[in-house]
């Protein structure tokens, strides 16, 4: 068995050192020991709150978008284990991955499900796996290749996705995909109960307990020191490794820093035994919410495959592309299907588009579900580009991002070059912001790092240097055939030096 398929040495800070190369043999054996896992003490997550800012254009009575963007704010629970625990997890979810992806070969469904998966693009040279932008091409070529007839294109969007897996269903899915008879073995029954009634520490309790005295490696020895750390975003700059030794569990229970997720408060305040939901950002996560879609994608694939239309799922981003005359049997479909797993579909980010030919031109238009009226010249989107019947754009939410990083990094500088108190006063160091917002900073590239031993010498690391957006859309411009992409971007050196030239 590859371990390299799984076992991973993470930096990032928790309760206890990461895993040293010394230890890497003992984690090896123990990982792999049924026995040892089925016996196994999971240490409390720590749970981080990532938010979200998106701008939306409200709905207007007669169908159309406004003009005005909305702000609102997204928030999603980060959910991420110690280092054994992280590793535990990571073997478990690769012994299910192969049996699932042998699933999907057998039910047809290897090009459905793209989403938590490694497909290689052979056609690429070298070879690398596909991403969104390959996934987006497929279903965009599907529509351009049956332009003679009217389609329908359906997105459905699962809510809740992770935090809505039932646990029974979810049981049940796992006991099936190992074919083990009525119950999990000992060890994967551990795993599942660890995976949905588990513990956490919230992060910025942690850190306000602990900033005085974090554990972090210093860059020009392997030693390791305590020290104050003023904020969390300074973490990774400062290189944190821990926040403290594993023997500060029981204090962390003391003080009630460990909480527990086996119980939610149901609508009259009582506490009722949580039957939902798996922490995202697990390792084993995203294969179980596909195991957990199993049956769903094989019922919606055979209906779909059998009026000649294409059905792709992207994690919760769910898509269809039938023949016109089947757009009501799909939407009455989705929602029985999906209610026999315990899910819903968010009606509000459910989208329906017509495409029809007229003349030479296929043309795309919306349609508005509350009055059924058809809005004209529209762009299908789908995970993050947009489609018209013939070219594909950036979406102009992904673009709109892009710029609005890049002046907030920009003004962030020249607020610290401005009142930094440092020799580096009045420096805003711009060859960083022409690395992450120009095309200079476009190439991809092999990372080089100093040498431990000699520390006048660099050799080659593991790790890559994957450019900045720009990267990103260069590689739709080669991937899409007809595309507009480069129009998109091509004002980005202006827009960056008018912010630039702002400053004095």
């Amino acid at each position: 068995m590859n371990p390299t398929k799984w076992f991973k040495i993470r930096r990032y800070p928790h309760i206890g050192f990461p895993i040293s190369d010394k230890e890497k043999r003992w984690v090896l054996e123990y990982v792999q020991n049924k026995e040892a896992i089925s016996r196994h003490a999971f240490s409390p997550f720590i749970r981080r709150i990532v938010k979200k800012r998106r701008f939306r254009r409200r709905i207007l009575p007669n169908g159309k978008r406004s003009s005005v963007r909305i702000p609102t704010f997204k928030k999603r629970e980060i959910f991420y284990s110690n280092h054994l625990d992280s590793n535990i997890f990571s073997y478990y979810g690769w012994i299910l991955q192969d049996s699932y992806e042998q699933k999907l070969e057998k039910n047809g469904l290897h090009h459905s499900v793209t989403a938590y998966r490694k497909i290689r693009e052979p056609e690429s040279r070298p070879t690398r796996n596909k991403c969104n932008i390959d996934f987006a091409r497929n279903v965009f070529d599907f529509i351009k290749h049956h332009h003679e007839r009217k389609l329908v294109a359906v997105t459905f969007d699962i809510k809740s996705f992770f935090d809505s897996l039932d646990h029974a269903s979810l049981k049940k899915s796992w006991i099936t995909l190992l074919e083990s008879g009525s119950a999990l073995p000992a060890d994967h029954y551990q795993v599942f109960k660890n995976i949905t009634k588990f513990s956490y520490i919230n992060e910025w309790e942690l850190f306000d307990a602990l900033k005085t005295k974090i554990w972090v490696e210093r860059e020009d020895s392997p030693q390791l020191r305590q020290k104050p750390i003023d904020k969390r975003k300074y973490l990774r700059e400062k290189r944190a490794i821990a926040y403290c030794t594993k023997d500060k569990i029981s204090w962390l229970r003391e003080n009630k820093f460990i909480k527990s997720n086996k119980h939610t408060l149901t609508d009259n305040g009582d506490k009722a035994l949580r039957l939902k939901g798996i922490p995202q950002g697990s390792p084993i996560s995203a294969v179980l919410a596909n195991i957990y879609m199993l049956s769903f994608d094989k019922k919606i694939n055979d209906f779909i495959s059998r009026i000649d239309g294409i059905y792709r799922r992207y994690s919760d981003d769910m898509v269809v592309v039938a023949p016109l005359e089947h757009e009501a049997r799909i939407m009455d479909i989705f929602d029985q299907e999906i209610s026999a797993i315990n899910l819903q579909i968010q009606d509000s980010k459910t989208q329906v588009f017509h495409f029809e030919k007229s003349g030479e031109r296929y043309f795309c238009c919306e349609k508005n579900l509350e009055t059924d009226q058809l809005i004209p010249n529209r762009q299908f989107e789908y995970l993050g580009f947009a489609f018209d019947g013939k070219y594909v754009m950036l979406r102009s939410q992904s673009l709109a991002r892009f710029y609005r990083r890049m002046k907030r990094q920009i003004n962030y500088r020249k607020y610290h070059a401005t009142h930094s108190k440092t020799s580096t006063k009045g420096e805003i160091f711009k060859n960083r912001l022409y690395k992450r917002f120009t095309f200079k900073g476009a190439n991809r590239r092999r990372i080089y790092q100093r040498s431990r031993q000699n520390n006048n010498k660099w050799v080659r690391s593991t790790q890559y240097d994957w450019g900045n957006f720009l990267s990103y859309t260069k590689m739709a411009e080669r991937i899409f055939p007809e595309n507009k992409i480069k129009a998109q971007t091509r004002n980005h050196w202006r827009i960056f030096h008018e912010e630039l030239g702002k400053y004095k």
